[in-house]
């Protein structure tokens, strides 16, 4: 049974207040400590979340993270969108996809040669569910990439990482390249 009634020509503004006035009514405070501007701004959050996902899903949302809550103070916006089935991923940063490249081009194209040094192959591949094997040729490695390799000691060093120090080795990726970024 739903206690909340909608009607057709309910705004997205109407029921994301209609949300933050539930909060606010089931776990009551004595004084009153938020701004008009912080309210405008929590309305207008909330708003993005109606928008995003409906009002009936907004307001089970809501039931949700009040259910779950101790105090008013646990019941937040992410809260509130994760109960809606939002979740926020945020975009890596550039370092981190760089480091990801570089584990992928070691694992995949740095073999050692027949002198001793190590170098960028091609790596093989069996076509799908065929007996084709198909050469993949090393991904052009973009300069600051190369650079902070090379600080690191080079595409061998990097393949002779033993795995308990491989996180220590993305630290110090991250630190070399985020400074020739500067």
């Amino acid at each position: 049974m739903n206690a909340i009634k909608l009607s057709e020509s309910s705004r997205p503004e109407e029921i994301a207040s209609i949300g933050l006035q539930c909060v606010r009514e089931i776990f009551p405070i004595k004084d009153h400590t938020e701004s008009d501007l912080a309210v405008r701004l929590r309305i207008e959050m909330l708003t993005d979340i109606v928008l995003e996902v409906g009002a009936e899903r907004y307001l089970a949302a809501v039931k949700k993270a009040i259910t779950i809550s101790h105090n008013r103070y646990d019941v937040t916006i992410k809260k509130i969108r994760e109960c809606a089935g939002l979740r926020f991923v945020p975009e890596p940063a550039p370092a981190y996809k760089a480091w990801q490249f570089v584990t992928e081009v070691r694992d995949r194209h740095v073999r050692r040669a027949p002198e001793g040094h190590w170098r960028l192959e091609p790596w093989y591949r069996v076509q799908e569910g065929s007996l084709t094997v198909v050469a993949v040729d090393p991904p052009p490695i973009p300069a600051p990439v190369q650079r902070a390799v090379q600080a690191l000691g080079g595409w061998g060093a990097l393949a002779m990482c033993p795995a308990e120090y491989w996180y220590q080795r993305m630290k110090d990726f991250v630190n070399v390249y985020d400074e020739g970024e500067k």
